[in-house]
C-alpha cells in the first residue's frame, strides 16, 4: 500500500480505488474501504475506529458479518488468535523506530489517529511499538510467536523484508536512461584526473595576489574584514578538485560588487577558468551542497559547517553583502541532507561511504568522473560518482533548489506562434503586434520641447531622484546626447524612454501620465488575455501541454535521470512513485490538466475515474520589464499544495525526521463550478 493510500483512508470517506493502467481486480481491504468502513484488527472491519466488526476479509474475501457472526467473530477473538498458525513479525523499520524514540506521545497519538491504516499503526496494533515508550523498552506487547499478521500487512512486511535482503547482481552493459547514456568509465579514477588535481594557486602559500586584486575591482573593496581558511580536510580527502575548494575559500572572503549578486563575474574568482551559472550567492550554495555531501563523515562535515557559521559571525556586521549569507549555508546544508537520504534509500549503509567524488557542473569537472558531459541532465547543479561493495559505478545528477520558490518551466509567449500556427495567432496576443504598439506609445511624447525638459531635470537635479538615478546609469552620465540614446530601438533605450515619461509624469504632465499608466495596462491587458486564450483555445492549450513534457523537471526525476533537492526534500524516482502510484513518465503526463479557470491557473495530475487532483505548478504570464520590456515571460512555478505533499512523501518514506503535519484533502481537491464546467469538457 502507497503512502498517498495512507492518506486517503485518513481524509477521504469514500475512497477510490488506486487507478493503475491496466483493469486489475480490486482486493477486499479496498472493497471494505470503498463501503466507508476502517480496518480495526485481523481482518476486521468496523463503520468507526473502537466500533465493532461488521465486516471481514479473512481468507481473501470480503464477507458482511451477520449479528450472530459479529457477535462470535468479538467473543472469540483472542481463542481465533491463538489457534491460528503465527509468522514470526518483522521489527518496524530503522527509520519508523527512529522516528518513534524521538516523538512526544501526543505526537505519535495524533499521528496514529490521523493515519489508521499506515505501517506505524499496524506496528502499534501489533503491540510492536507501544505510545509513551521507546522501542525496545519494555516487552514488546504481542510480538511473539503466536500471533499471526493482518495478510495484508503481512505482504508489506515481506515486500520490505525482500528489498532489504536482496542483493542485486553487477551491473551490465551501459546504463540508458531517457534515451540518455549514462554509463561511468570505471577506467577512470577522479582522484588521479588533471582537474582534481590542478589549484587556482600554491595552498601552501597565501592567495595573496587574488584578494589584492579584489581591493580594487572597479574601484570597490570586495575583501572580507576577517578572513576565513580552508578546512584542511577538505583538500586533503580529495572527494572535491582542489580548485573548487579553493574558489569557495574565495566566495566566503569576498562580497557582492553588486546587489544582485551578479558582480563580479565567476570568471574573476576563477581566474578565467570554468564554473557555474547563475549569480554567485547560488553558485556558492552549490558548491557548499556539493562539500557537506562529500565529507567522509558526517562529523567532518558538521566541522565544515561550524567553522563557515563561525566565519559569518565573526564579519555579521557585513554578512548582508557577503557572497556566502546564512540563509544559504542553511539551504546548502538541507541540500545535503536531502542528497545523502535520496542514496540511502531503504538500505542500511553509510550514504557517505559510497561516494567516489564529486563536482560542479562543468565540462572538465564531470568528465574527470568518467561521464559523458552531452548525456547530463536538464536542470544538473552537481555530480556525484557512487561506487557500491559490488564495484558498480553510477553518477548521481543533482538539481538544488534554495526553498519552494522554484520555476520548473521558464519560457516564453512568442511560442505561441509555434503552437498556433505562423501568421494565424490572433492579434490581441500576438507578440509582435504588442511590441509595435508599445513602441509607438513610448515615442509618443519623445518630443524635442520634453527631451529638453528632461535634460534640465537631470542637470538641475531637480527630477524624481530614483527615476533620475535609472536614467543617469542607463546613459552612463551623458546628458547631451539623451536624444541620440533613445533613437536606438533596443530594451536600454525602451527602459530610458518610460523613465522619462514617469518624470514628467511626476512633474505634472497630465497627457504623458496618460500615456505613461496607460502602457503599464497595456501588458497587464496583454497578459490577462494571454491566459483566457490558453483556456479557451485547445491550439494553445496543447501546445502548452506538449512544451512542458518535454524538459519539464519532474519528467527527469520520475525517470530516474536526475534528483532534485528542495531544501532537505527530495524529488527522486521512488517519491514520485508514492506521490502518483508510477514513475513511468509516459503514464504520469497523459493524466496532468491545465486547470485554466481557477485563480492562478495551474497544472494537475489527474487519476482517471476519480475526482482526485495533486496541483502541481503555478501557470504564470507576466511582463518581463514593465513598460518597456516588450517580452513576456511564460513561467511553471511549484505550487505550494504540492510542496506540502512532497514533504508528507519525504516523511512517509523516512527521507526527513520532522513532523509534517496531515494535508486534509489534499488529493481530493473541491474544484469551482468554472473549473468542473472545464474538466467536464
Amino acid at each position: 500500500m502507497s503512502v498517498r493510500e495512507y492518506l486517503l483512508d485518513a481524509t477521504i470517506k469514500n475512497t477510490t480505488k488506486k487507478v493503475t493502467k491496466t483493469p486489475v481486480s480490486v482486493s477486499p481491504a479496498d472493497l471494505a474501504r470503498s463501503h466507508g468502513l476502517v480496518h480495526t484488527e485481523f481482518g476486521l472491519w468496523a463503520k468507526k475506529p473502537g466500533g465493532p466488526a461488521v465486516a471481514s476479509t479473512k481468507g481473501g474475501k470480503f464477507k458482511w458479518l451477520s449479528d450472530t457472526e459479529n457477535k462470535g467473530k468479538e467473543k472469540n477473538k483472542e481463542k481465533v488468535q491463538k489457534k491460528e498458525v503465527a509468522k514470526k513479525p518483522i521489527k518496524p523499520s530503522e527509520e519508523i523506530i527512529k522516528w518513534w524514540n524521538s516523538a512526544t506521545p501526543e505526537k505519535q497519538k495524533k499521528w496514529i489517529k490521523e493515519n489508521p491504516n499506515g505501517l506505524i499503526s499496524k506496528h502499534v496494533q501489533m503491540g510492536q511499538l507501544n505510545i509513551g515508550k521507546k522501542y525496545g523498552e519494555e516487552n514488546i506487547g504481542l510480538h511473539n510467536k503466536n500471533v499471526k499478521f493482518h495478510d495484508e500487512h503481512d505482504k508489506i512486511q515481506k515486500d520490505l523484508e525482500r528489498k532489504s535482503t536482496k542483493k542485486e547482481s553487477p551491473k551490465q552493459g551501459k546504463n540508458i536512461i531517457g534515451g540518455k547514456d549514462k554509463t561511468v568509465k570505471k577506467s577512470i579514477t577522479p582522484k588521479n584526473q588533471p582537474y582534481f588535481k590542478e589549484t587556482l594557486y600554491n595552498p601552501v602559500k597565501k592567495d595573496n595576489d587574488f584578494y589584492n586584486k579584489a581591493k580594487s575591482y572597479k574601484g570597490k573593496d570586495l575583501n572580507v574584514p576577517s578572513k576565513y581558511n580552508i578546512d584542511s580536510f577538505l583538500l586533503a580527502d580529495g572527494r572535491v578538485s582542489s580548485r573548487e575548494v579553493q574558489i569557495f575559500g574565495r566566495m566566503m572572503n569576498l562580497k557582492k560588487a553588486d546587489s544582485s549578486g551578479t558582480k563580479p563575474p565567476i570568471s574573476f574568482i576563477t581566474d578565467g577558468g570554468p564554473g557555474g551559472a547563475g549569480k554567485l550567492p547560488a553558485q556558492a550554495g552549490e558548491i557548499m551542497a556539493l562539500l557537506f555531501a562529500t565529507c567522509e563523515t558526517k562529523e567532518k562535515a558538521e566541522t565544515l559547517k561550524k567553522s563557515i557559521m563561525d566565519h559569518l559571525e565573526k564579519n555579521k556586521s557585513i554578512e548582508k553583502n557577503m557572497i556566502i549569507t546564512k540563509d544559504w549555508v542553511k539551504a546548502a546544508w538541507g541540500q545535503s541532507e536531502a542528497i545523502l537520504s535520496h542514496i540511502k534509500g531503504d538500505k542500511t549503509i553509510d550514504s557517505r561511504s559510497l561516494i567516489e567524488a564529486g563536482c560542479w557542473d562543468t565540462k572538465s569537472g564531470v568528465e574527470s568522473l568518467g561521464f559523458d558531459y552531452s548525456q547530463k541532465g536538464f536542470s544538473t547543479d552537481i555530480f556525484l560518482r557512487l561506487k557500491d561493495k559490488q564495484g558498480n559505478t553510477s553518477i548521481k545528477e543533482v538539481s538544488l533548489k534554495k526553498d519552494k520558490n522554484i520555476n520548473f518551466l521558464n519560457s516564453g509567449t512568442g511560442k505561441f506562434e509555434e503552437w498556433y500556427g505562423k501568421n494565424k495567432l490572433p492579434e490581441d496576443i500576438n507578440i509582435k503586434t504588442f511590441q509595435t504598439k508599445q513602441l509607438s506609445s513610448l515615442k509618443k511624447h519623445m518630443t524635442p520641447e520634453n527631451i529638453k525638459k528632461v535634460k534640465m531635470l537631470l542637470k538641475n537635479g531637480t527630477g524624481d531622484p530614483d527615476t533620475s538615478k535609472m536614467i543617469m546609469e542607463k546613459i552612463n552620465g551623458d546628458i547631451e546626447n539623451l536624444d541620440s540614446f533613445i533613437k536606438n530601438n533596443n530594451r536600454k533605450s525602451r527602459k530610458v524612454m518610460f523613465n522619462m515619461l514617469e518624470m514628467l509624469s511626476k512633474k505634472g504632465d497630465s497627457d504623458v501620465e496618460k500615456t505613461y499608466n496607460n502602457i503599464k495596462k497595456m501588458g497587464e491587458k496583454y497578459a490577462t488575455d494571454s491566459i483566457n486564450a490558453i483556456c479557451v483555445d485547445s491550439k494553445l492549450k496543447n501546445g502548452m501541454m506538449r512544451e512542458i513534457t518535454k524538459e519539464f523537471p519532474l519528467k527527469s526525476c520520475a525517470d530516474g535521470e536526475e534528483v532534485m533537492a528542495i531544501g532537505n526534500v527530495c524529488l527522486d524516482k521512488n517519491i514520485t512513485k508514492s506521490i502518483f502510484g508510477t514513475n513511468n513518465w509516459d503514464e504520469i503526463k497523459e493524466d496532468l490538466v491545465a486547470i485554466t479557470k481557477a485563480t492562478p491557473p495551474y497544472l494537475a495530475y489527474k487519476a482517471k475515474g476519480t475526482k482526485d487532483y495533486i496541483p502541481i505548478a503555478n501557470i504564470i504570464i507576466r511582463e518581463d520589464g514593465v513598460g518597456y520590456g516588450a517580452m513576456f515571460k511564460f513561467e511553471m512555478t511549484l505550487n505550494n499544495d504540492f510542496y506540502k505533499i512532497l514533504k508528507q512523501h519525504n516523511l512517509e518514506l523516512g527521507r526527513i525526521e520532522e513532523e509534517i503535519s496531515i494535508i486534509k484533502n489534499i488529493f481530493h481537491l473541491s474544484l469551482t463550478e468554472k473549473e468542473k464546467e472545464e474538466d467536464d469538457d
